[in-house]
């Protein structure tokens, strides 16, 4: 149901001392509208967030978590604040120096995000306390207008099949690997098989939009990923060995998603936007 406006949402706190968390929870089906606070928070373990609305969260963050063995499936984020000076994380994990936080194994997988304005795709961080967090999966997801990026500070996080579309435009890239004061510093992620288009802070053939690694950050690998900049034009220093430059990235077309003949896509019918 909706929230009260200028409340938090739902969740247990995402910075518990004791050992003992919530485990085995399940949120579904829920709608989160115009929260003062962040819309989500929960820790432990074994959760699964599923089929959820996300709207206008007053410039507070739509989840936080520190919590392991999770699954964030389903669920669209409309995430707008044009007009607070805060800004938004769609999903964080947080350096709050707690030891029995150490979030690991979780998949954010099959989400949809739609114009989120002064919103970042997310924050993953931890600090030496939290040594074991890592193992961040992003498989499967839309970015569409996502203003800002996602700074992966943990080791191994992964991206998979995500669809970045006119995102992460007050920014470099999208995806940052490495970044401030957090341990892990993005060592030994992975980005294969997603689709950078027209994104970044500028939308030419420059060196910016699609992901970002910073000096020092090591066993990272990328590949068969997709960039086009404005009318799928080619990036400079994109270079991947079986990466594709430029192009029309062939969206399905939503006015008419079975084709031509309204039965089934063809070959001309692609994947247009």
């Amino acid at each position: 149901q909706n929230t009260p406006y200028g409340a938090r949402g739902l969740g247990t706190d995402y910075d518990i001392p004791a050992v003992e968390v919530p485990r085995n929870i399940v949120i579904e089906n829920n709608r989160f509208i115009n929260t003062g606070d962040h819309m989500l928070t929960f820790d432990g373990s074994k959760w699964l967030v599923k089929n959820n609305y996300f709207e206008n969260n007053l410039g507070w963050d739509a989840i936080i978590t520190t919590a392991s063995d999770t699954i964030i499936t389903g669920n669209i984020f409309y995430i707008s604040n044009p007009n607070n000076p805060n800004h938004a994380d769609i999903i964080q994990t947080d350096a709050f120096s707690n030891p029995n936080e150490i979030s690991r194994n979780v998949f954010f997988e099959k989400n949809i995000i739609i114009n989120a304005s002064r919103t970042q795709i997310g924050h993953l961080s931890s600090v030496p306390a939290q040594a074991g967090m890592r193992w961040w999966v992003f498989r499967n997801n839309v970015y569409f207008n996502a203003e800002g990026a996602i700074g992966c500070g943990l080791e191994y996080v992964y991206w998979y099949n995500n669809v970045f579309y006119r995102s992460g435009f007050n920014t470099g890239s999208p995806i940052q690997f490495g970044y401030s004061e957090q341990n892990g510093f993005g060592h030994n992620g992975r980005t294969f098989n997603n689709a950078f288009i027209e994104s970044g802070a500028n939308t030419g053939a420059n060196g910016y939009g699609w992901y970002g690694v910073t000096a020092g950050v090591t066993g990272f690998a990328a590949d068969y990923n997709m960039v086009a900049g404005a009318n799928g034009v080619a990036k400079n220093e994109f270079n991947e060995l079986h990466g594709i430059n430029g192009g029309n990235p062939r969206f399905l077309n939503i006015s008419n998603p079975l084709g031509a003949d309204g039965l089934s896509l063809t070959a001309d019918d692609g994947f247009r936007l």
